[in-house]
């Protein structure tokens, strides 16, 4: 699996999920081959099986500048078979190209045959998709994130902040995976808080584990949230192939950098920063771009700096989820990268 996200028209890949939406369907198909007089019987056979009468509904958002800029922020009802496209267009004036497969343009903004002003790129969950959004089958809970990438704009970010929950509750394409909540003994407690805060969002088979008891296993087949301090081997592994990550932030021991969407340094932070940095796993043995784990990594020039990053986390996430990362310093969060003046 490549590790720059696609772009285009790209070939369907759904693992699975056919069956697991013919279960889920089942139910309602053998409702809809009763005779009409039972149909309260059936209402009531559905209810009993789990099934909503409510109709799907996916959270579609646009945004400008590395996600700092909010376009468009709403929640769609879908249908079975919808996809990302669908759910686009039923809100959005969109031109597409490359027989549909392609958005070349929303609400006018964006890249013309005459000139390339450049690109939009979307996430579904806080994963970067892996298909073009005509081939995304959405699933109810998906939050669908468009984002417009100008020139000289790095596209490589992998996995935005809106993985925290997202990722963990509802993965990618109707399949998640396992978490693990791994900290440094020093932040415990901040490890268990978001861990209470993943399970009462609804991911299920959260662990909670001390960092140097992480396992090859888990970090090869589970969501990963570290936190740990800037000198933790998990957090200079990561760091040592940012660029292949596409994370706009350093962290080398106390001093914690930023970047701009072009890769020019932006800001130096020293003593009590935090960072909060999303990526696809690099230890999924099936690639970064994947789409099946991440890992969010809450860190900081030091231990105050880690707690408010985990503070942040937990007390302005929902503020922060088009954000590729984040820098935390005196309680207020900035987003990485810098977005242009």
């Amino acid at each position: 699996m490549p590790d720059a996200p696609w772009r285009g028209r790209v070939m369907q890949r759904r693992r699975g999920w056919w069956w697991r939406r013919a279960l889920c369907l089942l139910p309602l198909l053998l409702a809809g081959c009763l005779p009409a007089d039972n149909e309260a019987d059936a209402g009531g056979a559905a209810a009993q099986a789990g099934v909503s009468a409510e109709p799907a509904q996916v959270r579609v958002t646009a945004t400008q500048d590395l996600g700092t800029r909010t376009l468009f922020d709403a929640v769609v009802s879908v249908e079975t078979g919808d996809t990302a496209m669908d759910a686009l267009q039923a809100i959005a004036t969109v031109e597409t190209a490359y027989g549909g497969a392609f958005v070349r343009s929303i609400d006018g903004i964006g890249s013309t045959e005459a000139t390339q002003k450049g690109d939009w790129l979307y996430y579904v969950n806080g994963f970067m998709a892996r298909t073009g959004a005509a081939d995304y089958v959405l699933y109810d809970g998906d939050f669908v994130h468009w984002d417009f990438r100008g020139p000289g704009v790095s596209p490589g970010t992998s996995a935005t902040l809106g993985c925290f929950p997202q990722a963990f509750v509802y993965g990618y394409g109707g399949e998640s995976a396992p978490a693990v909540v791994a900290y440094e003994t020093p932040f415990e407690q901040e490890a268990a808080t978001i861990a209470a805060l993943l399970e009462s969002a609804g991911a299920a088979n959260v662990v909670l584990a001390e960092l140097s008891r992480l396992t090859q296993e888990q970090r090869e087949s589970s969501h990963v949230v570290v936190i740990a301090g800037p000198d933790a081997e998990p957090v200079r592994e990561l760091y040592r192939i940012r660029t292949r990550l596409g994370l706009f932030t350093s962290l080398e021991g106390a001093v914690l950098r930023t970047y701009t969407g072009s890769g020019d340094e932006a800001g130096v932070y020293h003593s009590g920063a935090g960072v909060l940095q999303a990526m696809q796993s690099p230890w999924n043995p099936s690639g970064i771009g994947a789409c099946e784990t991440v890992v969010l990594l809450v860190s900081g020039t030091d231990e105050e700096g880690v707690r408010a990053a985990a503070g942040a986390l937990v007390g302005a996430g929902g503020a922060m989820m088009t954000w590729c990362g984040a820098i935390v310093e005196d309680a207020a969060s900035m987003p990485s990268p810098v977005p242009a003046p």
